[in-house]
């Protein structure tokens, strides 16, 4: 099991390191925002969908 974990990270090490940086910065920027949002309740939801319509 340890084997597996050890080539699963090294490659997706090695696949990171063969991105571009710029994309990837703004992936970490996308996930930081989304991860920061706040909770929303039904009214809201249900606003969206109205919207929507």
């Amino acid at each position: 099991m340890n084997r597996r974990r050890f080539l699963t990270a090294s490659a997706y090490s090695t696949a990171a390191a063969t991105l571009p940086f710029q994309p990837v910065q703004e992936a970490a920027v996308r996930t930081r925002t989304v991860s920061g949002a706040g909770v929303v309740g039904h009214a809201d939801v249900a606003a969206v969908r109205d919207s929507g319509s």
